[in-house]
């Protein structure tokens, strides 16, 4: 699909005579004042047909992932995985088969991932996925245990949780997007794995509705309503997790892009009757943006629940706090991406 590639006047072997006359009609059709279709297209007229509005700073991710056969269906799947479509929004996905899946093998845990996803493939293929997170999983996934897993992904945790809770225990994994789901539908066939119920809706306040759109790769979240129109995504169903979620929940992780605080407003009979060990992803630009509320007041439901926190950094530290409030005073103005562990006092 290069302009080489596309060039209307190069000569293919085997050309026909309709091949060799068609300078001839070209020049008659340039006389009479017209002028004949180019078909094909150039590398950057692809470009500009995936991606409309790029940034000029995320164009180099993009040639990058490109590098390869553009007549290819993996190559394009790379090219829509590769950069966040927050900045760069796109009406393209092209459906994984077989030959994009991966085998990745983190620990005891083996699942399919998508050879395209430039976000959570990469750390699946290194063999060690967020060893931070992973440590609390072995530590509170006990057997026997219910784990809801919000935001399932291409499955590792609901993989992890369902070992580490063995047969007598369950999983309920939720996760909106239609090509996770065939992964970890597959993941967990290859497995042999039964203890996990996968549900594939986003947990929200009410059953209904709400709009998805993918971010990078696998990753993607909920976006408001008036963008329904204005950019790409699907309508998927939503459920409180109240209503989804029966009988004694003793670990919950959430993992939703910002919808965090729309989780729990759903799951508010649940956290207060059963005071599962929560794991949290939180950011607060992301929280206003899609649930509408701060980091503070999020942490500030589950301090009134007697809950502690501690913030679990990707490099391994732990620091506890006695309360929310110490937290949130202490959360960093750059306001990165950080996971929460939030322990109930027994």
């Amino acid at each position: 699909m290069s302009e080489r590639q596309n060039d209307p006047g190069r000569e293919a072997p085997g050309h026909t005579v309709k091949d060799a006359l068609r300078p001839l009609r070209d020049r008659v059709v340039h006389g009479l004042g017209g002028n004949m279709p180019v078909r094909g297209l150039t590398y950057d007229q692809l470009v500009a047909l995936l991606y409309p509005s790029l940034p000029d700073d995320l164009r180099r991710e993009v040639d990058e992932a490109a590098s390869g056969d553009l007549t290819r269906r993996s190559t394009i799947r790379r090219m829509l995985g590769s950069i966040e479509h927050q900045r760069a929004p796109t009406a393209f996905t092209v459906q994984l088969t077989e030959e994009d899946a991966v085998h990745c093998h983190v620990g005891s845990v083996e699942l399919l991932a998508d050879a395209a996803d430039a976000a959570v493939t990469p750390g699946l293929r290194s063999g060690e996925y967020e060893p931070h997170l992973t440590a609390v999983f072995e530590r509170y996934c006990t057997p026997g245990l219910t784990v809801v897993d919000v935001g399932a992904n291409l499955g590792y945790y609901s993989l992890l949780a369902a070992q580490l809770v063995g047969p007598e225990g369950r999983v309920v994994a939720l996760e909106p997007n239609s090509e996770n789901c065939r992964l970890l539908l597959t993941s967990l066939r290859l497995a042999g794995l039964e203890n996990v119920e996968l549900l594939p809706v986003a947990a929200d306040v009410t059953t209904g509705w709400a709009y998805y759109s993918t971010h990078v790769g696998s990753n993607g979240g909920l976006v408001g309503d008036a963008d329904l129109l204005s950019r790409p995504g699907v309508v998927v169903p939503t459920f409180p997790l109240d209503d989804l979620v029966t009988g004694p929940v003793g670990f919950l992780k959430m993992d939703v892009e910002g919808a965090e605080g729309r989780v729990v407003r759903g799951a508010a009979r649940l956290i207060e009757r059963h005071r599962p060990v929560v794991t949290t992803e939180l950011k607060d630009e992301m929280l206003r943006r899609v649930s509408g509320t701060g980091v503070g007041d999020y942490l500030a439901f589950f301090g009134r629940l007697g809950y502690r926190p501690t913030l679990l950094d990707k490099g391994g530290e732990q620091k506890q706090y006695q309360t929310m409030a110490e937290l949130v005073a202490d959360w960093d103005e750059a306001d990165e991406l950080r996971d929460v562990l939030l322990l109930p006092d027994r």
